[in-house]
């Protein structure tokens, strides 16, 4: 469904917009989303891996958004929500389905390539 902002027009159905993690909405985002599978990033400003990994996901959630939804959450001030996940390093995602967490990748496992294969491994 186009939407006409003057001489501008956006098709809706193509933007997304990734969504941070805090305390107040992880359960409402991840542990409760039953329409779709969630990913989590869990990455910091200070990880050179999570940095060069951010491009590369947020490609993703342009090319996936519809089908999977996009999270991630800043360590550095969202420890909280690090620690009810359990991540002890950086990077770290976590793949949801149902509100359960079926696939977790640390470090060294996150890749590019790693993480859009689980992606179309959850939306197939």
């Amino acid at each position: 469904m186009p939407l006409k902002l003057g001489c501008i027009e956006k098709d809706l159905t193509e933007v997304f917009e990734m969504i941070e993690l805090n305390k107040d909405n992880c359960d409402a985002e991840v542990l409760q989303e039953k329409n779709m599978p969630v990913v989590v990033d869990f990455w910091g400003p200070t990880c050179p891996e999570c940095l060069a990994l951010m491009p590369h996901y947020e490609a993703l959630e342009k090319k996936f958004g519809a089908k999977i939804k996009f999270t991630k959450v800043d360590c550095s001030k969202k420890r909280s929500v690090a620690m009810k996940f359990r991540v002890m390093g950086m990077p770290t995602f976590i793949f949801f389905k149902n509100g359960a967490e079926v696939k977790r990748m640390v470090r060294e496992q996150c890749t590019a390539e790693t993480i859009k294969t689980e992606i179309e491994t959850l939306t197939a």
